[in-house]
Formats: C-alpha cells, sequence, structure tokens
C-alpha cells in the first residue's frame, strides 16, 4: 500500500476506533442513504443496535441485524 493511500484509508475511518465500528458505521449510513433525505437523521450506534433521530427530535431503534 503506498503513503498515498494509507492517508486516505486514515481519513476515511478518523470516527471509527476499530474495523468492526467502521463496518457498523458503513452499514448503518449505506441504510440511511436508501431510506432518508440527505442530512435529515443522525445516528448513534450501541453495540450492535442503531438510535436514528430525525431533525425533528423524533427516533427510533433498530438492530444491525435488521438493515438490509
Amino acid at each position: 500500500m503506498s503513503v498515498q493511500s494509507e492517508k486516505e484509508v486514515r481519513i476515511m475511518v478518523k470516527n471509527a476506533k476499530t474495523i468492526d465500528e467502521y463496518k457498523k458505521m458503513k452499514k448503518v449510513e449505506d441504510w440511511i442513504n436508501k431510506n432518508f433525505v440527505e442530512n435529515s437523521v443522525k445516528y448513534e450506534i450501541d453495540g450492535d443496535t442503531v438510535k436514528i433521530t430525525d431533525n425533528t427530535g423524533d427516533s427510533m431503534i433498530l438492530a444491525l441485524k435488521d438493515m438490509e
């Protein structure tokens, strides 16, 4: 892997502490992008669940395994 490639990877995963955490974040973000308008929700991952909150403050909790 070149130095440039390593730098790009670090930037892409800067919010994740582990590879597993990155995979969870990627799965959630892909699911949100398919189901919500851009920038309309925020999310928090807690173990194997994710809390999604919209701009009005309403939220829902989903199991990561259900985000297919």
